[in-house]
């Protein structure tokens, strides 16, 4: 798919410098750059719609304390005095 882009002046000369550094055609790494960029936006979808099914999934099951279970654990091997996840400030900083 051909899609013609208007680049600012410092977007332009920064492709413009990196390719000659890289010993590439300007074109060809703003394509590169252009499909890293989408590609991190495909993963970052990806884990988006990951953690809105386990949203969902925790929703339908309201009496799961999996997470209390876990910050219990975390806390009972803690090998000093100060736990990971103090019970008073539950809701503030975690």
């Amino acid at each position: 798919m051909d899609i013609t882009i208007t680049l600012g002046p410092d977007d332009e000369r920064f492709v413009r410098e990196e390719a000659e550094k890289r010993g590439v055609a300007p074109e060809r790494l703003a394509e590169t750059l252009v499909s890293g960029a989408l590609e991190r936006e495909r993963k970052a979808a990806q884990i988006a719609a990951m953690f809105r099914a386990w949203e969902v999934e925790d929703s339908a099951n309201p009496d799961d304390d999996t997470f209390e279970t876990i910050v219990k654990g975390l806390n009972e091997e803690r090998a000093g005095y100060r736990l990971h996840f103090p019970p008073e400030l539950k809701g503030k900083t975690w």
